[in-house]
């Protein structure tokens, strides 16, 4: 698979670094071609296999971009494609992401996220719950955010 190819490079000591920062580019490259092919809808494979991508990238936008897709994930299957249920791991994913992206928007966009994540359980929606992990990921994103007032934000954590 094409895509899975991509979404590994970078993953390990040996990459080649600016792999890391095109393989997530080609992977989005072929999903883009499915989806413009009627007869083939990407599948949650390919969904987990995109976010995993630009996760593992230091793209500008890879953050973005890997909660782009999980936001769509989440969107299909709140309109009934249980297929798409965002697993935990997504959701690490994209938060770890936020994590390391430098943007003035990385907290508030990893505790959009989390919040989603909650608010999936809390509705009864899904069983998925956010772990420690989740939780790191967002209090990393607030203490390298440059916003004044983005720790006030920690106590609804």
């Amino acid at each position: 698979h094409v895509m899975e190819a991509y979404a590994s490079l970078g993953n390990g000591a040996a990459s080649i670094p600016a792999n890391k920062n095109r393989a997530p580019i080609l992977a989005q490259a072929v999903y883009d071609k499915l989806k413009e092919n009627t007869n083939l809808i990407p599948t949650v494979r390919e969904h987990r296999l995109l976010i995993r991508a630009w996760s593992n990238s230091t793209c500008k936008e890879a953050a973005y971009k890997a909660m782009g897709l999980w936001m769509n994930m989440l969107r299909l299957f709140r309109a009934g494609d249980e297929e798409m249920e965002p697993r935990l791991e997504d959701g690490k994913m994209v938060l770890e992401a936020w994590s390391r992206a430098i943007n003035k928007h990385s907290a508030r966009r990893a505790q959009t996220v989390l919040n989603a994540m909650e608010k999936l359980v809390s509705h009864k929606k899904t069983e998925v719950r956010p772990d420690l992990d989740c939780y790191k990921y967002v209090l990393i994103a607030m203490s390298r955010s440059k916003v004044p007032d983005v720790g006030a934000n920690v106590i609804d954590l």
